[in-house]
């Protein structure tokens, strides 16, 4: 990689593995390690929903009448998101999410403030989200404050004892491996900081079922793009054949909608489902980072 004098990576030659090759050679690796005790992999659906706003009551209701509220602490009532994607400066991972590949992978940073409150921390969020069909897998870690400043200039992050000690509940092989893979990820398409996308998120689960369902629904999303897009970048993404960041621009408005997430691991309940069927709700594809750029681009 070398740094133009616009502050961007770029590779010196293209990379040897592509993006669905990489993302499908790190589900076959970690796939197996889901039956172990090392619970360091979530493997589960992801359904996605745009709601009208005029449903927010309606949908909250339902939503605190079956389930409970899931956050660490009681007190809150609700989390603003601040979310870091990394992405190469031609838009790579942004093509690759459209492109309807099997596998595909996103690297981003993750901060939780409970209230609208961020509080001081000594440590970020690093989580790796890989999907293979309708599938996902998420690794999280925790990395030092310092690592993750290095980390976001292209250094590699290094298993050394604080990163250790702040994943306990990672093995040690296993958080050395995945590690590895993050920073190969990295060098090998030239990754960086691209946009920050923050909202607000109300979380519900069962805790009094063990069917793995996680509701979520966040509003106001917002962005700020970290990286020089070149107009050539931004030109490809309004030409990409496929059609899904023009649904995502135009089935979607902060002002307008809010977005559902449902994880399960294979089964909604029906009270869920009489709800999506009345509202005549369909599943659809939505990621807020690709929102977020093709809306960047649309405005160039």
């Amino acid at each position: 990689m070398k740094l133009t004098k616009h502050g961007q990576w770029t590779l010196n030659e293209a990379p040897k593995t592509s993006l669905e090759s990489f993302a499908k050679s790190y589900l076959d690796k970690y796939a197996p390690l889901e039956k172990s005790a090392e619970v360091s992999l979530f493997k589960r659906f992801e359904d996605k929903y745009i709601i009208p706003k005029t449903l927010r009551d309606a949908l909250e209701k339902t939503l605190s009448k079956h389930l409970r509220p899931d956050y660490p602490d009681a007190k809150t009532r609700y989390n603003l998101m601040k979310s870091t994607y990394f992405d190469s400066s031609d838009l790579a991972m942004v093509k690759h999410h459209v492109s309807k590949a099997a596998s595909r992978f996103k690297l981003r940073t993750r901060d939780y403030a409970p209230n609208g409150k961020l509080h001081k921390s000594d440590f970020t969020y690093l989580e790796v989200k890989a999907k293979h069909g309708e599938v996902c897998d998420k690794f999280r870690i925790k990395v030092p404050k310092a690592s993750m400043v290095a980390f976001e200039k292209g250094l590699p992050i290094v298993p050394d004892l604080q990163l250790i000690k702040a994943n306990p509940h990672i093995g040690v092989t296993d958080l050395v491996k995945r590690v590895g893979d993050i920073n190969s990820a990295m060098k090998t398409f030239g990754l960086k900081p691209s946009c920050e996308v923050s909202y607000t998120r109300k979380a519900y689960s069962d805790d009094r079922a063990d069917d793995g369902l996680r509701v979520t629904f966040d509003e106001g999303v917002s962005h700020k793009v970290l990286d020089v897009v070149s107009s050539a970048a931004g030109e490809s993404l309004n030409k990409q054949d496929d059609d899904s960041l023009i649904k995502m621009l135009n089935g979607y408005s902060p002002d307008d909608h809010i977005i559902l997430e449902v994880k399960h691991h294979g089964h909604t309940p029906d009270w869920l489902n009489q709800f999506l069927n009345d509202h005549k709700i369909v599943k659809t594809q939505f990621s807020k980072y690709c929102y977020s750029m093709a809306k960047h681009a649309s405005k160039k």
